[in-house]
């Protein structure tokens, strides 16, 4: 239910008068409607009735002349306008920046938690250009949250933990969601155990939630419940899924994995979809505990226009592909140099944003680790930040504390590789790396 629609396409001034700027291009000086400040071209909405207590959510729609950014900021008198800060929250814009303000997929994600109350609501969109680029924002609301939600992407499976596993989700608003899960049938003749479940968790429209306190190397079924943020209504299921927990620290025995990298399915003339569509077959049929992408599962920065729709677009394709694969396992993702967060800015947010709602998520998303690690019985894996050629020291040693675990196996992964007389690390680093690697044990790279 919108509470209300500014939309450019047929000049609706229902929301106090306010037409929305339609297209503004710096590079000409041209705007549709002359509303537009070249220097600092923001567009004002009026305040209409509503209030922010029941509003959960805003949406944008972007012309196809768009190749720039729009940003956005909401008040509830037109005189204070508020943004969302990562760090501290709902906080007072006080010289109306551009860089104070959010993009439409965070307004949508916090606008539940704006704290101010009262009876009118306002907008305010900043139109972001590099001086080239067009910026086109044919309409913007602000939504209530609607009966149900659809799933965006399936529940899956994206990180083993060391007493259980983490659920990843993504609905089309913001959820209350929590996972059910129950000890599995490990034959025909069993019974799979009762259902449990974990605490509900309140997020955006993904949902990232751990299941812990299971016994080590244990079959689990596992599915998600969810309705829209701020509702009280009955709960959505999804279906069933399936993983192992990891095996207890120490023991010994057989794990299957699959690693792959550079599928990069649509990248065009160089793409080898035969290629792609054998090995999603292959991880259908053989079902290994992990799959592991090395990076480059999608080709940002071969996105021209480079636009956070089209991120999401390739971002959702991709789980598309390895939901009909994954089955019952991990799916886990590593970062290659084409998921473009190598990028500058504003480029490299708009990729890390759409990997974070596929994939797994950082402990910190404000300044994204694009390492970690983690065990399986007597096997260490430890994953790389891949979109570079180099470690930094911060990363260097955290490496050289996590291969001094002691373990049976260990594995390191990297997009690039250690040795190549093109694309490699610098031989300074591949020495460096070489040594450490051969000092701790590590069989596999």
């Amino acid at each position: 239910v919108s509470a209300w629609t500014f939309d450019a396409a047929t000049a609706d001034d229902s929301v106090g008068g306010n037409d929305l700027t339609v297209i503004w291009n710096p590079q000409y000086e041209t705007s549709t409607i002359a509303r537009v400040d070249a220097d600092a071209p923001t567009v004002e909405t009026g305040c209409v009735a509503g209030g922010a207590s029941q509003l959960y959510s805003a949406a944008a729609a972007f012309g196809a002349a768009h190749q720039g950014e729009v940003r956005f900021q909401v008040s509830v008198d037109g005189a204070d306008w508020w943004w969302y800060d990562e760090a501290a929250g709902w906080a007072i814009d006080p010289d109306g920046s551009a860089e104070r303000a959010n993009l439409i997929r965070d307004v949508a994600a916090q606008l539940a938690s704006f704290p101010p109350a009262a009876d009118t609501l306002c907008a305010r969109a900043f139109l972001v250009s590099n001086g080239i680029r067009t910026v086109e924002l044919e309409q913007l609301s602000i939504v209530a949250p609607p009966a149900s939600l659809a799933l965006v992407n399936e529940p899956a499976a994206t990180r083993p933990l060391a007493n259980g596993f983490r659920v990843t989700q993504e609905t089309d608003w913001p959820a209350t969601a929590f996972v059910e899960y129950r000890l599995a049938a490990t034959s025909p003749a069993d019974l799979p155990g009762p259902w449990l479940a974990t605490a509900p968790v309140e997020s955006g429209p993904v949902s990232r939630i751990d299941v812990t306190g299971l016994p080590p190397d244990t079959a689990v079924d596992y599915r998600t419940q969810y309705r829209p943020w701020g509702t009280s209504g009955g709960y959505s299921t999804s279906a069933v899924g399936r993983v192992r927990t990891p095996r207890a620290t120490g023991s010994v025995g057989e794990t299957q994995f699959v690693v792959w990298g550079d599928s990069r399915p649509e990248l065009g003339e160089r793409a080898q979809p035969e290629v792609f569509n054998w090995l999603i077959d292959m991880l259908q049929a053989e079902q290994p505990s992990m799959r592991i992408s090395l990076g480059d599962s999608v080709n940002m920065t071969g996105a021209v226009p480079f636009q956070r729709e089209k991120a999401d677009d390739l971002y959702d394709g991709w789980r598309d592909a390895y939901d009909r694969g994954n089955g019952d396992g991990y799916l886990i993702f590593g970062l290659g140099n084409h998921e473009g967060e190598n990028l500058s800015a504003p480029f490299a947010d708009y990729a890390m944003r759409a990997r974070l709602r596929t994939t797994e998520a950082p402990d910190t998303v404000a300044n994204p680790p694009r390492y970690f690690s983690w065990r399986w019985g007597d096997v260490l894996f430890v994953m790389l930040d891949g979109s570079k050629r180099n470690l930094g020291l911060a990363e260097e040693a955290w490496l050289e504390q996590q291969l001094a675990q002691p373990a049976t196996w260990k594995f390191v992964f990297h997009h690039y590789p250690v040795w190549n007389s093109d694309r490699g690390f610098n031989i300074a680093d591949a020495v460096r790396l070489h040594s450490l690697f051969r000092d701790h044990g590590v069989q596999v790279v």
